[in-house]
């Protein structure tokens, strides 16, 4: 795997404890390529706690800064139950594999901004794209969760998890940074399957699973083939095609509608 992808829950009560990580790390590091890269999203203040197992195996470099995505800049600072943080901004950690027997070097990964720059537009060059912020920084903001339009829906029209869905345009961001065409990426909590969708449209190849067979009923349905590839842990490996041509041209953003 050439990036791994872990979006746990971040309420309280449903976090993973403690041996759910040590899990997730030793999977990880089972299925990583000699040069992986792993997002994990967390809560700013469960940073520590979200990367320690990964950390303590030795074999994953943490990035020194949280990764900040800014969804509603005028609320930053008025908000208080998680939910409602959610709704303001969110973060993930960039985590590096530490080749077995090597220390990490910087320059065993590249961000790919060329081409970052090339189809989310330069920063440097125009202060209305991200703020001004290069794609590089720990600041993101343009960063645009599912509408509500878009978002995956159970048969009665409800909203499955409203509060969880990622980006699929921040997700293409992230693959277009980080891997190449072809290259696999696992997300091991894929909830609506964002991700494999952002690999879709990118060209890249999606492992994913998720233990919510309800959600991936409904996703199933979302126009695409799907094949039951593997088992793991009782949840279901799948490995996505997409049935139509869903790959947006060049631009600060995608032009097709696509469900999250």
């Amino acid at each position: 795997m050439s990036l791994i992808h872990w979006d746990p829950w971040y309420q309280e009560a449903k976090q993973p404890d403690s041996a759910e990580f040590v899990r997730m790390a030793e999977a990880s590091c089972y299925y990583a390529s000699q040069y992986c890269v792993m997002i994990v999203w967390c809560p700013w203040q469960g940073a520590a706690k979200f990367s320690e197992a990964f950390v303590d195996t030795g074999k994953w470099h943490l990035s020194k800064s949280l990764q900040v995505l800014i969804r509603r800049l005028n609320r930053i600072g008025r908000y208080g139950a998680t939910g409602v943080k959610k709704n303001v901004t969110d973060f993930h950690m960039v985590l590096y594999r530490v080749g077995d027997g090597n220390s990490y070097q910087a320059a065993d990964y590249t961000f790919n901004t060329t081409a970052v720059n090339t189809i989310y537009g330069n920063p440097a060059k125009d202060r209305s794209i991200n703020g001004g912020f290069r794609w590089t920084s720990n600041v993101i903001m343009e960063y645009e969760p599912p509408s509500a339009r878009t978002r995956l829906k159970d048969d009665e029209g409800t909203a499955l998890r409203p509060q969880a869905e990622k980006s699929v345009w921040y997700n293409r961001l992230l693959l277009t940074a980080y891997t190449k065409p072809s290259q696999i990426v696992l997300d091991g909590m894929a909830g609506t399957f964002s991700m494999s969708l952002a690999c879709c449209i990118t060209g890249r190849r999606s492992i994913a699973c998720d233990v919510d067979a309800e959600i991936f009923k409904h996703v199933s349905s979302a126009s695409f083939d799907i094949a039951v590839v593997s088992s793991f842990a009782s949840v279901s490996f799948m490995s996505f095609a997409t049935r139509y041509r869903l790959f947006a041209p060049p631009g600060p953003r995608p032009s097709v509608d696509i469900r999250a």
